[in-house]
């Protein structure tokens, strides 16, 4: 069974002009960080270890619905296991 984990970062970022608007992706924010004329911090504040129900959930709070995982299809072949075996 595969394990899933579930990182946060805080992205800090110091601009002279306006705000990045809220459609800003995270490559978008890099760039402007490294090459930019921004200056920034990325830290990492968490690293949780989910197990495939709590990780299903996360996806879909996060817009998927866990079948970029696979999670679905896990489920699927434990409960083809479990019928196997009765």
């Amino acid at each position: 069974m595969s394990k899933f984990y579930l990182t946060t970062y805080t992205v800090r970022v110091l601009r002279a002009h306006a705000p990045f608007d809220s459609f800003a992706n995270a490559q978008e924010i890099h760039d402007e960080i490294t090459m930019g004329d921004s200056v920034g911090l990325v830290h990492e504040e968490s690293v949780e270890e989910l197990t495939p129900e709590q990780a299903k959930e996360k996806a879909l709070e996060l817009g998927s619905d866990g079948g970029f995982f696979g999670i679905d299809e896990e489920d699927e072949e434990d409960e083809e296991d479990e019928e196997d075996e009765v």
